[in-house]
């Protein structure tokens, strides 16, 4: 089965978590899991957020960051990967002063907006 071109794949556009996202995958479907790239301007934190009962990895294509899992930071650059187990913690940071960094998102099951749960209070 083909996916209609909505399905697979959507215009950039500005998420209040501070970061952009592209879909390039999520579809009802495929329940089983959504593929998105986010992409983060230079020295930027995302906010702190968890998904609900939704694993999420990320992939490291372009640039170096810092990735707050649970209680844990993660240094990371390109190629590298971190698995977010459901209902943890989770932000990541630009390290880099002048170069975006972009990362693959990989959601299961896959990704709507309820399971999104902002940690932030306050601004923080």
């Amino acid at each position: 089965m083909k996916l209609p071109r909505d399905d697979i794949s959507s215009p950039e556009f500005w998420t209040d978590e501070r970061c952009f996202i592209t879909e390039c995958l999520n579809s009802e479907k495929v329940e089983e899991f959504s593929l998105a790239i986010a992409r983060v301007k230079p020295s930027i934190t995302t906010q702190l957020h968890c998904l609900r009962n939704t694993k999420e990895i990320y992939i490291i294509r372009k640039g170096t960051g810092l990735v707050l899992v649970g209680e844990k930071e993660i240094e990371v650059s390109v190629g590298d990967s971190v698995i977010i187990p459901a209902n943890t913690p989770q932000r990541i940071t630009n390290l880099s002063n002048s170069e975006d960094l972009e990362f693959y998102c990989h959601c299961s099951p896959r990704f709507k907006p309820e399971v999104y749960e902002n940690l932030e209070t306050n601004g923080n």
